[in-house]
């Protein structure tokens, strides 16, 4: 069975990739275009195309006509042998993506995409319908379907993504890479074609979406209040202040039994999420408000710095989630089904819709959902 599910995104919208958020009119060469469709002409061009890795940064790009579709890219998602392993192995490792559709609900865009890497399985067959050889697929990689909707007001700077999830894979910032590297490159290949017939090359702008994170309090007040804190957990790597020996990270795990710690917890946990995008405190903050718990109880431990600290929380499904300011995505997670099929797009999109509308006012948004 699968876990399914989203993850809400704020968008804002910006000018080569860089400054302050933008108008979601666009001003082109070519006149005032909404980013909702500057984004889906973008993204219509490359369906059917699979690329692997990362995209290449601004500063390794040629300043030639290459072809975007080549896969030669580098993959952040290393083991830590990367420099050591050979081409073909390397190649292996990065994850795959391709763009396989590309729709309108109402006023907004939605992308459907494959994505996934190597598995560890070999070959794939032995239907029950029909008989067949089994099929070799250790060089190839396993994907799965996702969904990814942008929802944009007619005006403003700002708008809303939806990702699907599923099994805590969500691939929004593949998906987040490929289309900024794509708007580049188009404006790349814009201004080469456009030199050969005004005699030089003027530098056109490029917009992209930069994606922010979202935070749901009524979510969060959901799983604190449905779900059961289990611990506080702080981590730290070398000696501490209180002399303690040796190098190796040191973990502390305090057990959270009595009403009043545990009512202590979840102050510090609103604190670090009071809604809108981004939450209020940093992880070294959230680090320092729970070593402050901790010394509360264990005067002997006043005084330590840790590297990092977070809360188990057994929400009411009796998944385990580690809460932290660095840990949104464990926490702001959308639960849609468990089954062995991904859900209906009813049903996603509806509860897509669901959670944005108990939010959109916090993040200022005016969405509308005529056609939806």
């Amino acid at each position: 069975m699968t876990s399914f599910g989203f993850r809400l995104f704020a968008l804002d919208i910006k000018r080569n990739g860089r400054g302050d958020p933008q108008n979601l009119k666009l001003k082109t060469e070519d006149g005032v275009v909404h980013f909702r469709d500057y984004l889906e002409a973008t993204v219509t061009k490359r369906k059917g195309l699979a690329v692997h890795g990362t995209p290449p940064k601004a500063s390794e790009e040629a300043d030639d006509d290459d072809n975007d579709s080549a896969t030669d890219v580098s993959d952040e998602a290393t083991d830590g042998d990367e420099e050591t392993a050979d081409d073909d192995e390397r190649k292996a490792r990065r994850p795959v993506l391709c763009v396989i559709d590309v729709s309108t609900r109402g006023d907004h865009l939605i992308v459907d995409f494959l994505y996934g890497k190597r598995s560890t399985y070999t070959h794939a067959g032995f239907s029950e319908d029909e008989v067949a050889s089994p099929v070799d697929i250790s060089k190839m990689k396993s994907v799965r379907p996702y969904r990814a909707a942008f929802i944009f007001p007619d005006t403003g700077t700002r708008g809303i993504l939806a990702v699907e999830d599923a099994n805590r894979t969500c691939p929004h910032k593949a998906l987040e890479r490929w289309l900024k590297y794509w708007a580049r490159y188009d404006a790349k290949e814009a201004e080469i074609s456009r030199s050969g017939i005004e005699g030089k090359r003027k530098k056109l702008d490029w917009w992209s979406a930069k994606a922010i994170p979202v935070n749901d309090p009524k979510r969060l007040e959901s799983i604190l209040k449905n779900g059961t804190s289990t611990q506080l957990v702080l981590t730290k790597t070398g000696a501490s202040n209180s002399r303690t020996p040796g190098s190796k990270a040191l973990k502390i795990q305090m057990g959270l039994h009595e009403a009043g710690a545990i009512a202590t917890v979840r102050d510090a946990i609103t604190r670090w999420f009071p809604g809108g995008a981004k939450p209020s405190s940093t992880q070294a903050e959230a680090s320092e408000d729970l070593a402050a718990i901790l010394a509360d109880k264990y005067a002997n431990l006043d005084g330590e710095e840790y590297d990092d600290a977070w809360v188990d929380v057994r929400d009411e499904r009796g998944n385990v989630k580690h809460i932290s300011p660095s840990r949104w995505a464990d926490i702001f997670t959308y639960p849609v089904s468990r089954a062995e099929f991904r859900p209906i797009p009813r049903e996603f999109f509806g509860s897509v819709r669901a959670a944005i509308e108990r939010i959109q006012k916090s993040l200022e948004l005016d969405i509308e959902w005529s056609g939806w």
